[in-house]
Order: C-alpha cells, then sequence, then structure tokens
C-alpha cells in the first residue's frame, strides 16, 4: 500500500468520489456547503469568528482556529491551492498563506503571548495536508518548526499528553489534535527523522 493511501481519493475526480461514497447526496450536501465556505471567507483569507472579543490575542487564536478549520474542509475533499476541480484553489492558497504569516520563529502557529497548543495543532495539520496534496517545498521547513513545537509541548502531571495551552494539564481533545497532526506529518515526511515517532510513541503510551 501507497503510504500516501490516506490522500488517494482526494487526488480522483468528482465522479470517481461519488462512486465511491455510492451516492451523489451526501457528496452534494458537501460541495454546498464548500461552496458557502467559498463564499463566506474574507479577503485576507480568513473566515468570520463569532462573538466579540475584546482581547486581540484570544480573537486571533479564533480567527487561526476557524481558518485552519475551513481549508481542512476544502483539502479533506482534494481541494488544494495547485489543484480543484470546482475552483476552490484560491480558497486553499489565501487560507494557507494567512495562517504561514501567524507562525512565530520558534515555529509557534498562533500568538506568542498564548501558546495555545490546539490552536497550533489544527493550524499544523492544515499545512501538512495542503503539502501532501501539492508537494509545496515552500511548506517543508514551517512545518517542521511547527512539529518541533508541538513535540516540545507536554502537559504537567502527564508528559506524554498534550495541554490545550503549554504548561497546563493533559487535553483528549488537544490530543488527538496533536496526534493526527503528527501522524500525518510523519506519513509524508516531512519532519526531521523521529521528531514527531518518539512523541507519539509517548502520548500512545
Amino acid at each position: 500500500r501507497s503510504e500516501f493511501a490516506m490522500f488517494r481519493l482526494r487526488g480522483e475526480s468528482r465522479q470517481k468520489k461519488i462512486g465511491y461514497l455510492g451516492s451523489t447526496d451526501l457528496y452534494d450536501v458537501l460541495s454546498k456547503n464548500l461552496q458557502y465556505l467559498h463564499s463566506s471567507q474574507k479577503a485576507d483569507g480568513t473566515w468570520e469568528a463569532t462573538g466579540p472579543v475584546e482581547n486581540e490575542d484570544l480573537r486571533l487564536i479564533q480567527l487561526v482556529e476557524i481558518t485552519a478549520s475551513g481549508a481542512l474542509a476544502f483539502l479533506g475533499d482534494g481541494h488544494s491551492s495547485r489543484r480543484s476541480e470546482l475552483a476552490f484553489d484560491g480558497n486553499v492558497k489565501n487560507a494557507i498563506a494567512w495562517l504561514l504569516n501567524q507562525q512565530q520563529a520558534d515555529g509557534q502557529i498562533g500568538p506568542a503571548d498564548y501558546p495555545i497548543v490546539l490552536c497550533h495543532a489544527i493550524a499544523l495539520l492544515a499545512l501538512v495536508e495542503e503539502y501532501a496534496l501539492t508537494g509545496r517545498e515552500d511548506l517543508r521547513q514551517p512545518i517542521r518548526r511547527a512539529c518541533r513545537w508541538l513535540s516540545d509541548s507536554r502537559a504537567t502531571g502527564e508528559p506524554g499528553a498534550f495541554p490545550y495551552g503549554r504548561n497546563q494539564g493533559p487535553s483528549l481533545m488537544t490530543s488527538v489534535w496533536a496526534y493526527m497532526a503528527l501522524s500525518t506529518a510523519q506519513a509524508v515526511h516531512v519532519p526531521d527523522i523521529d521528531a514527531p515517532k518518539e512523541r507519539l510513541e509517548d502520548l500512545l503510551r
């Protein structure tokens, strides 16, 4: 089996995906939802965060999570910055570019004063999936730095787990997102050798 089997259907035509699902109904609903995301994305590549947030750093965390989730919706159906049957490539390109601009020098994606691991893990997964579908060389170093930052994030009292924010206790939700991000990065050979492998073994134990 190909190491990229998890991305196999994403590179296929819409008709082949419909054949795999066995019905057009689910795919039509998916397409309508992606069309909504397409039309509601802002010019800077983000999607609007809901509700008032007075602190600008907390608002930025919201924007990173929402924008990464929006990008993942397109990427999960095989739409990348370089290929999209439904012309969603611009949506992915703008979202990924905005996420890259939120990366700090140490690899964290998000505001430096708020090292939120969950926010970072969601954004990292979006970058990795874009790389898996496109092979963009400009993403390799940002992903490597992001993988190192995530691998170094350990929960207090339970160092195998991942915390919601650095220097906090274990979070199951964050641990799941971190696992998806690091295991996908490992599958497409982006990070340094064994960088996420040992960390994932700690988590699984």
